[in-house]
């Protein structure tokens, strides 16, 4: 686990891979974090990951687009982002948005 703080707000990150299913499904969870960041904050994919991303938001003011389509976040919402898609996300201009992710592996 690390955290980082800097002029763009606070990440939290946890980096694990769940080696051992309780379930036999064909995905797996391997990275998982917080942040609450102000409007320095972004993130742009232009090829997107290799794994899902889950966005769970704990507050508005974040954006996402996939592809050409964009969302404005609400808060207790969920975005997937799917892998191999373009895609980015970023905090409104003056706004702060809080979010829990994860990245899970998996068929696509």
């Amino acid at each position: 686990m690390y955290s980082i703080n800097g002029d763009f707000g606070k990440v939290r990150l946890c980096r694990q891979t769940l080696t051992n299913h309780v379930f036999s499904v064909p995905y797996k969870l391997t990275t998982g974090g917080w942040h609450k960041c102000n409007d320095k904050y972004m993130i742009r994919r232009v090829h997107g990951m290799g794994e899902y991303v889950f966005l769970f938001n704990r507050s508005s003011g974040g954006i996402a687009q996939i592809g050409t389509q964009k969302w404005y976040m609400k808060e207790d919402s969920i975005m997937l982002l799917p892998p191999h898609d373009f895609h980015e996300y970023y905090t409104d201009i003056g706004k702060v948005w809080e979010f829990y992710w994860l990245c899970v592996e998996g068929r696509t």
